[in-house]
This record gives C-alpha cells, sequence and structure tokens, in this order.
C-alpha cells in the first residue's frame, strides 16, 4: 500500500504498529480541532456536509463524494461563535445552526440562530419567525429547535419556537426556501418540548416543571391520536431523578403501545413497550447487562437499532439488513473499533467511522453497490503514523465497597514514570475506551494516565450515578484517591510524583485534592473548575429546573445544614491548606462555568502568596473550541507540567 503525504489524507492506517507517544510530538497538534466535525452524506449520497476550520474560522463545508476539496458555504468571523448543528434538508439546500454567548439578566448564555443555504452558497436565508409573532424577550426565548424533517417533503422542516403569544412553545412549519412560516400546533398545556414521528406528525408533548411547594422537577408526557385533533391527554407524569423516567421513542398505532426508553424497574436505561390504553409499562424489549442505553436508530421512520457504550461506542442492530451491513463492516476493519456515522437514503452510500484507544477518528467510504470501500480522512492526520499509548481498562474497589472501574494509560518509564490523575467532567458523564486528544496530550511526555469512572458518572445504571448525589467533594472525591492507590497497590506508576489535572467538574476534583491532599500532589491544573459551590449554585438557581436539579444532585443552599456542606467542599475557603503550586484557566464566553470560579481563587491564592498562575482566554468558551485558543492552553498545561513532574 503506498503512503501519501498530504495533510488530508488518511495515511496508511491499517498497516501502523503503534508503541508509545514521543514528547517529539508538537503540542500543535494535539490542540488542533478536528479536520472534519459532523460529517454527513447527502441524501442522494453524492456530496458530504462538514464542519472545519478554515483559516482558524468555523465553517460549513461541503465536499464530492470520496473527495477531501472543501468548498465552504458559511465562515464565522468571530472566535466566540460556534456552529453547533449541520443537516442536509434534501440534495441541495443545508440546514445550520449558530451560537454565540449573550449576558441575559446577568447571566451567560449561548444564543442559536438558524440558517438555510443552497448548496452552491446561494440563497442564504435565517430562519426565524416574523417579528410580530417573536417573543418580546426575544434573546432568552430564541430557541428554534427542529423536530422533524419531513420526508416526504423536502422543502419544509417542523420547528418549535416560542412566540409573544404564549407562555410555551408552539409548533411552526418552516419553507426553507423562502421562510415562509405556517403554525401548525398550537401552545397547550404548557408543553416544552414536542416530539414528532418519522414521519412529521408530532403526536407527543414534554411539559417540565419546577414544583415550588416540593423542590422538585417533575415531568410530565402528553399525547394525542392523530394531527386531526388537538385534544392533547397526559399519559405519564414523574418527579424528575425520584421516580422511573419515561421517553418516547416510536409508536406502534396498530396495537396502541409505544416503544419508550426507561428505567423502569430496573434501575438503568432500557427499551421497553408502553400501553396506551392501560397507562401501563410492558416487556423490556433490549437492554445490556450493566450498562444504559443511548441513542435509538431508525430505518424508514422505523425502530432499527439502538446503541449504547461499554468500553466503545456500539450500535446493536434489530433490522436484518443493517445487522448484516455491521458484521460486514466488523469484519472489514477488525483492528479497529466501527459503525455506521452516515448513509444515503437508500442506504448503499456509507460514511464509516473507525477508531481505537490509539488511533484517532477517521472515516472510510463505503459503495456497498460498488462493493468498494476508501479511505476518505482522519480527524487528527497528522497524528497518523505517530506511536501514540493506549488505555487499559481497570476495575477496583471504592474504600466503601462500591465497585468502580476506569482506564490507565501506562507511562514511558513503567512503575518509575510520573502519574497524571485526570478526572472527567460532568460529573454525569463517563471516560471511554475511545481516542482522547486530552488524554494523549498528556500522555506526550511519557507521563501514566489514570482515568477513573467515580460514583455519579453516568452510563452504568441508576445506582452508579445515583449515588453521586451531593458527594462533591466527599465520596465522589475519594473515589479518585482510592484509584490512585489502585496504581500504588500494582506498582503501575510513581504516585508519589503526580500531578491532578481536570477540566470542569474535572477542575473542581482538583482544587479539592489542592487542599485535601496537600501533599500528595506536585501540583494542580485545573481548566473551567468549580472553586465556589455556593456560588454556583446561586447563578444556575436562576432558572428554576436548574434550580431543582442543583438542590438534588449538589446541595440545597437554602438549608443550613447544606449550605455549610458546600462552603467546607469549595477550595476557595481553603486557602491556607493548598501547598501544591496552581494552574487555573478559564474562558472569558464559558457559558457553563462562570470565569469569575477562577478568577477569585486566583485573587485569594495570590494574596496569600500561594504559588497560583492564571491564564484568562479571551471569547474563551467552556470547551476552548478555538484552535487558537485551545493551543494557548495546552501549551500552557505541558510547560506546567514539565516544570513540576
Amino acid at each position: 500500500m503506498r503512503c501519501f503525504k498530504h495533510a488530508l489524507l488518511l495515511l496508511c492506517l491499517l498497516s501502523q504498529t503503534r508503541l508509545h507517544a514521543a514528547p517529539s510530538i508538537d503540542v500543535k497538534e494535539f490542540a488542533a480541532l478536528p479536520v472534519v466535525q459532523q460529517p454527513q452524506l447527502s441524501p442522494d449520497g453524492k456530496n458530504i456536509l462538514a464542519i472545519s476550520q478554515i483559516d482558524n474560522q468555523p465553517s460549513v463545508v461541503v465536499m464530492p463524494y470520496a473527495s477531501i476539496e472543501m468548498t465552504p458555504l458559511i465562515q464565522l468571523k468571530k472566535n466566540r461563535d460556534r456552529i453547533e448543528e449541520i443537516d442536509w434538508a434534501n440534495n441541495q439546500r443545508v440546514l445550520i445552526t449558530t451560537s454565540y454567548p449573550k449576558v441575559v439578566f446577568g447571566h451567560k448564555k449561548r444564543i442559536t440562530s438558524m440558517y438555510a443555504v443552497n448548496l452552491d452558497g446561494s440563497n442564504l436565508r435565517k430562519l426565524e419567525l416574523p417579528k410580530l409573532l417573536q417573543h418580546k424577550q426575544a434573546d432568552l426565548f430564541s430557541s428554534m429547535d427542529i423536530i422533524a424533517m419531513l420526508p416526504d417533503d423536502e422543502n419544509h422542516i417542523l420547528v418549535q419556537a416560542y412566540t409573544g403569544q404564549d407562555p410555551s412553545p408552539a409548533v411552526f412549519k418552516f419553507d426553507i426556501n423562502t421562510g415562509d412560516v405556517d403554525k401548525i400546533v398550537s401552545a397547550a398545556h404548557e408543553i416544552d418540548s414536542w416530539i414528532s414521528t418519522r414521519k412529521g406528525e408530532v403526536l407527543f408533548g414534554i411539559k417540565y416543571e419546577y414544583d415550588k411547594d416540593k423542590e422538585e422537577n417533575t415531568v410530565e408526557i402528553f399525547q394525542r391520536d392523530s394531527v386531526t385533533t388537538e385534544n392533547w391527554e397526559s399519559i405519564y407524569k414523574y418527579t424528575s431523578g425520584k421516580d422511573f423516567y419515561l421517553s418516547p421513542i416510536s409508536i406502534d398505532k396498530e396495537n396502541q403501545s409505544l416503544v419508550v426508553e426507561t428505567n423502569y424497574e430496573v434501575y438503568k436505561n432500557v427499551l421497553r413497550r408502553f400501553n396506551l390504553k392501560t397507562k401501563s409499562f410492558g416487556d423490556i424489549i433490549y437492554q445490556v447487562d450493566g450498562y444504559d442505553l443511548g441513542r435509538a436508530v431508525f430505518k424508514d421512520g422505523n425502530l432499527a437499532g439502538v446503541g449504547y457504550t461499554k468500553d466503545y461506542y456500539t450500535i446493536e442492530y434489530f433490522d436484518p439488513e443493517l445487522k448484516q451491513r455491521q458484521l460486514l463492516i466488523n469484519n472489514t476493519f477488525k483492528q479497529f473499533q466501527s459503525y455506521v456515522y452516515s448513509s444515503s437514503k437508500d442506504k448503499n452510500r456509507l460514511l464509516v467511522s473507525i477508531s481505537n484507544a490509539n488511533s484517532p477518528q477517521k472515516y472510510y467510504l463505503v459503495d456497498l453497490a460498488a462493493k468498494k470501500a476508501s479511505a476518505w480522512l482522519s480527524s487528527y492526520p497528522t497524528l497518523e503514523g505517530k506511536a501514540l499509548p493506549a488505555k487499559q481498562p481497570f476495575s477496583y474497589q471504592a474504600k466503601d465497597g462500591m465497585q468502580l472501574n476506569g482506564y490507565f494509560t501506562p507511562g514511558i518509564k513503567g512503575k518509575d514514570a510520573p502519574l497524571i490523575v485526570m478526572p472527567h467532567g460532568g460529573p454525569a458523564s463517563r471516560d471511554t475506551m475511545h481516542f482522547d486528544i486530552w488524554q494523549q496530550l498528556l500522555a506526550r511526555q511519557g507521563y501514566a494516565i489514570l482515568q477513573m469512572n467515580f460514583r455519579g458518572s453516568s452510563g452504568f445504571g441508576d445506582q452508579y450515578e445515583v449515588s453521586g448525589r451531593k458527594q462533591w467533594g466527599k465520596l465522589m472525591q475519594s473515589d479518585i484517591y482510592d484509584a490512585v492507590d489502585w496504581v500504588t497497590q500494582n506498582q503501575l506508576a510513581d504516585t508519589n510524583n503526580a500531578c491532578m489535572v481536570g477540566w470542569s467538574y474535572g477542575g473542581y476534583a482538583a482544587l479539592v485534592a489542592g487542599y485535601q491532599k496537600p501533599d500528595a500532589f506536585k501540583c494542580i491544573v485545573s481548566i473551567a473548575g468549580v472553586s465556589d459551590l455556593p456560588e454556583m449554585a446561586g447563578k444556575e438557581s436562576f432558572y428554576s429546573w436548574s434550580k431543582g436539579n442543583i438542590k438534588r444532585d449538589i446541595g440545597d443552599t437554602d438549608i443550613e445544614s447544606e449550605l455549610a456542606d458546600l462552603k467546607a467542599n469549595s477550595a476557595i475557603n481553603h486557602i491556607k491548606e493548598f501547598k501544591a503550586p496552581v494552574l487555573l484557566i478559564h474562558g472569558e464566553n464559558d457559558s457553563v462555568v462562570h470565569y469569575s470560579q477562577s478568577k477569585n481563587l486566583y485573587n485569594k491564592l495570590n494574596d496569600a502568596d500561594k504559588d497560583v498562575e492564571f491564564l484568562l482566554i479571551d471569547d474563551g468558551t467552556h470547551n476552548l473550541d478555538d484552535p487558537a485558543n485551545r493551543l494557548k492552553a495546552f501549551k500552557k498545561v505541558d510547560d506546567f507540567l514539565n516544570d513540576h513532574l
């Protein structure tokens, strides 16, 4: 097989032997954003739509099938702006959702806008309600969400949006060519989210409500028999995080039943039937031992499979044809984890994603009719062919007996390698075996990397996640230390020469370690981390739904004992205990964790003559999703670790 040196070509993928990351790899190669994001085949399979960076600016690009020649359709000018979603409306017209940060009522939130544009860049049109229908508080209520692409009408989409006339969103039919709008479902029962069938029938609605008396979030599911009636009936109501939940997936009108995602009786996400006549749960359709189910997969409007993550993301197909197709793909890419990322409408042309723990995500084009597969693009082409380390899954027991899991990346010096402890963000998320550019950056100097799915992590069933409630700085934190003890006991790295590095919640955990274990770590790195839990809870509680979640998951600032607990588990109240050098990095336009969380901690640590550095990144978002901003942050972290390990 010949290899070609081209920045965008897939390089000799399947023949590489990967050993370990070498320090000679430049930080810039890790800080770059993926060459393409959200690539999608057009319905006819002739073109590919994607998000890419053109001259370091986020752009929507289109490429002919099997080509890497990118033609920009839209390019954003400001680093703070972000392309959120892209989709094909039809073979010639594209839908684009963008966002930018703005202070609304004293709180930063991202304001979204939706556009449609032709494949040749013509007829660029912003999709929005007529001025007479727009909400008076347009910024706060400007969000428009696509709820259906109409399979039999390629010139229209269904969108839910707020108006100035209703307290909750209605459903509108948008002409994507002219921008003309028709209301097809009126606001009713203060329903917040509408659900359409794959055929474009809006038959379900979900109402989210904060019960002030009980200080709990409730969710109510509404349904109507057909699009010809406005008679909505409540079919299920539950308290979020307390009762069994229900999320409609598809409807079987003939059997008067729903396929739903629920944790009913089994305390993990499964697919189950729900009888619309009796309003009761039926048989389980599909489940995976020890894991939650994720995204449902459809074929021609019918449920065809479901995705879930063990170590890697996997799709289990129910449809025989798609099941056979996946088997063919697995046999073709045996060294990699693979699944169909996108397909043409007739399912003959496929965009297949392949990757593993030490190989970046890359895409192959598979033409089933021609019986041909060809390499297309790698997300990180400059890292292809480099010796990169692979994670290894492990399990361990917390001190209270709970069984936990995680991933360990050996260092180049084996048991003598310095250790980087890297708790994930969320905290209701999880680490996986998938290629992780952040983990690979930290491993570039030969460090061992420890990633653990502490309690509170998602994807492993209710008990695993719920056991993390109100455990910020407590059991969730001790789970991290127990993972370090596991490394020590197994002599896998030098735990006396360790730093803790985290992003978002992981940044919070790193800061807590800075005062709880002041002698255990040689340095602390917090990116977009939380230092003051009561302050964060106060900002987030501006939105009633967030208030309910915070009271349930983190703590209730209205209860004196819980407020005291939150203060006790906030780094900003433990300045004297810090010994290790601290690096704080935050984006000024972070709409998830306000940058004051890092700025205020920096000021206090600095005033106390502690060893602390603070990098505030102009126009930086929570994820630092601009290449220049990410490079600043990654270089700073890389140098900081090199100085202290």
